[in-house]
């Protein structure tokens, strides 16, 4: 039996596994980042010079003094014979309308990588909702040109320490590893390292009630996170940005996918 032929086999069981998880959801364990499939096709339009767009979709962090700004910036920094065009979607904005707004927000604007923040308050009673909004982006931009790689961006929200410092993603992360896991896209897990620095003592989530930033005393050796109980302070989005600039600087650049329309994950639906 050739090599080919044996992971031929290995990828449908693992997709029948996956699909398993719509009739039995439970929580995947939390990683800070899986490289999967990589972002070869990218990185490789990077060391040819020339222009990159790059696209964020959704979430909190992706206004103008979010992560993806600072993301940008290394970027540039690391790529100076590159020229990068920002493409943003709107904030605060959860999976199904991202979904509904891709095609002109972004798709139409010709993006070589995709960042798809996944908000930490995405948690529907259904799961099969996520699934659903977020394969339809990857499948409306594979339809049009399957070079274009995504990323997908776990972010936090308070609550979230238990379950993550147990080992498991949150409800809303969980269904985005599932499905990033079934289309080979590599996944970066900023809400577990928060989690970690906060078991540390490193960092406080929450300011004291009813303070500012300019009010609040630093705890020693630590800082606060959120700045307002909902936007992640200045150390809290460089917690972010370090986590995924730690994760381009790896195994995201020594492959090269091959973005395959496979068999939907959810049918036209929604339903498993």
């Amino acid at each position: 039996m050739t090599y080919h032929i044996m992971q031929d086999i290995a990828r449908v069981h693992r997709d029948r596994l996956l699909q398993s998880y719509k009739t039995r959801f439970e929580p995947v364990p939390a990683r800070l980042f899986l490289p999967r499939r990589g972002l070869g096709n990218f990185f490789g339009k990077l060391k040819q010079g020339g222009q990159s767009r790059v696209a964020f979709c959704g979430g909190k962090g992706t206004t103008a003094d979010g992560w993806p700004a600072q993301t940008i910036k290394w970027l540039r920094e690391t790529y100076p014979a590159v020229t990068f065009e920002v493409i943003t979607s709107s904030s605060d904005t959860n999976s199904a309308l991202e979904a509904i707004r891709f095609e002109h927000d972004v798709l139409s604007k010709k993006p070589d990588l995709v960042f798809v923040e996944i908000p930490a308050d995405e948690t529907p009673p259904e799961t099969s909702k996520i699934w659903r909004d977020l394969e339809n982006m990857l499948r409306q931009a594979w339809k049009v040109d399957e070079s274009i790689d995504f990323c997908f961006v776990y972010s936090f929200a308070p609550g979230m320490e238990k379950e993550l410092e147990a080992g498991r993603c949150p409800r809303g992360a969980s269904a985005g590893e599932i499905l990033a896991e079934y289309y080979d896209i590599p996944s970066i897990n900023p809400a577990l390292r928060v989690a970690e620095l906060a078991a540390q003592k490193k960092l406080e989530i929450h300011s004291p009630p009813g303070a500012n930033d300019s009010e609040s005393p630093t705890p020693p050796g630590a800082f606060f996170f959120l700045k307002d109980g909902v936007h992640p302070s200045p150390e809290g989005n460089r917690i972010y940005v370090e986590t995924i600039c730690d994760s381009l600087k790896s195994k995201l650049v020594l492959r090269k996918p091959y973005h395959l329309l496979k068999s939907p994950f959810m049918k036209d639906d929604g339903k498993p």
